[in-house]
């Protein structure tokens, strides 16, 4: 780094930047999923209880409560650094 303060400016800090950004909307993203779920676990319950012996009493074994559901998402990462290097010691 020393050596090549261009690497900094041209390839490590605008990478730091977008790979910051793509975070904070895949956590935003994953939030926005955990609530609807817990919303349609909530909805199952409730109808567990109006009609007992439904369909929806196996779904809601797969998951027991609203903890459970958090680590059920699907979840991709479909980024990557550039590979490309401007400076050679």
């Amino acid at each position: 780094m020393r050596d090549c303060p261009e690497l900094l400016e041209e390839i490590v800090s605008p990478t730091v930047l977008e790979v910051r950004t793509e975070i904070a909307e895949d956590l935003t993203e994953m939030r926005e999923q955990l609530k609807k779920q817990v919303a349609r676990l909530r909805e199952l319950r409730i109808k567990k209880d109006e009609e007992p012996g439904t369909p929806a009493n196996t779904t809601l074994r797969a998951f027991p409560d609203a903890d459970t559901c958090a680590a059920y998402f699907p979840y991709q990462r479909n980024s990557m650094a550039p590979k490309t290097s401007r400076c050679t010691t």
